[in-house]
């Protein structure tokens, strides 16, 4: 004797149910909304399931693999081809996304859009569902234009929910894009909403790489490439000069690092203004016999970010040459520990 499939924790991977249409279209009165069971690699919630759809076309339930696999999958989203970048990982420029975007496949149709399946149900614990006629566990062919985003659909189903709204949803849902019922598939609606996405998108980069590249301009062509010819640099090294003046405390070097370090913390995490803080930091110490290993180290890296933000700038050479000069005579100095 099988387990009882009436019972949703006795539900497995696979798991195939038909749900009779009632109280809808007359089209659709009769026939059966068909779920599989799919994790989609997630793992199951205490309520939350996940199916892909199929639709009968007819009043009859499918019985073998066969059968199920020739029944149409119900579309429960159509997403713009650039709202696959979504969510933006802004720790990423925009050219390492479109790097690690061009190695996955995608399968947008004549439209631009890429399909979802998935079918996220949330079910009250305790339910009856009877209603869910299991039918068989089949290992059936996926949809294979199948896209998976991180946003989905969810459908409920609960004790009040007699009429089986989740059913209307997927129907709904079938009708808009599966039977293009919706202007979205129009060559205008359609224009329209990856115009939006495509703005929604791209904009934050581009106002970051342009405000990036105005701090870069400011910052370079201010005076010129030797290691203080900006106002930060010059300005580290006028705080650093007052720390070492007022160091009435006679505190220790680690923590005299470590206040000067705090206290220009906005700075340090600037792309453009960090590494010449440490560049110009580990300056002084060297000038001041207290270079430690730390500042010694990150100084090193720093050197390799400042290069990079002078990239494609016209004193980069002159900048690299004095930045070699800098590298070496730090290497070749004895940290104090």
């Amino acid at each position: 004797m099988g387990l009882d499939k009436t019972m949703k924790k006795n539900w497995v991977e696979g798991d195939t149910f038909a749900v009779k249409i009632e109280n809808a279209k007359p089209e659709y009165n009769g026939r059966y909304i068909i779920l599989i069971k799919h994790d989609f690699g997630i793992k199951d919630g205490k309520n939350d399931i996940y199916f892909w759809a199929k639709l009968t076309p007819d009043d009859k339930i499918p019985t073998t693999l066969e059968e199920v696999n020739k029944l149409e999958y119900i579309k429960t989203e159509a997403v713009p081809y650039v709202a696959r970048l979504l969510p933006i990982d802004y720790d990423k420029t925009w050219k390492q996304i479109m790097e690690e975007d061009a190695k996955k496949t995608y399968y947008p149709d004549e439209y631009n859009y890429l399909n979802e399946y998935r079918v996220h149900i949330w079910m009250k614990r305790g339910l009856p569902y009877d209603e869910f006629v299991y039918i068989g566990n089949y290992n059936v062919e996926p949809p294979k234009d199948e896209y998976i985003s991180e946003n989905y659909w969810t459908y409920f189903l609960d004790k009040n929910d007699k009429d089986k709204y989740f059913v209307y949803r997927l129907l709904l849902h079938y009708e808009i894009y599966n039977l293009r019922q919706s202007t979205r598939y129009t060559e205008e609606g359609a224009k329209k909403i990856h115009e939006t996405y495509k703005m929604f998108v791209e904009t934050p980069f581009i106002y970051r790489e342009n405000l990036k590249q105005q701090r870069v301009f400011k910052h370079i062509n201010g005076w010129g490439a030797k290691l203080y010819e900006s106002d930060v640099a010059m300005d580290i090294k006028a705080d650093y000069e007052e720390e070492i003046k007022n160091n009435k405390e006679n505190i220790d070097q680690n923590e005299k690092i470590k206040r000067f370090c705090d206290r220009h913390k906005d700075i340090r995490k600037d792309e453009i203004d960090g590494p010449v803080f440490w560049i110009v930091l580990a300056d002084q110490e060297m000038k001041n016999k207290t270079l430690n290993s730390k500042a010694k180290r990150i100084a090193l890296m720093a050197i390799e970010d400042d290069l990079e933000n002078w990239k494609n700038q016209e004193l980069y050479e002159e900048r690299k040459a004095e930045l070699d000069k800098f590298k070496k005579k730090l290497e070749e100095t004895k940290v104090k520990e």
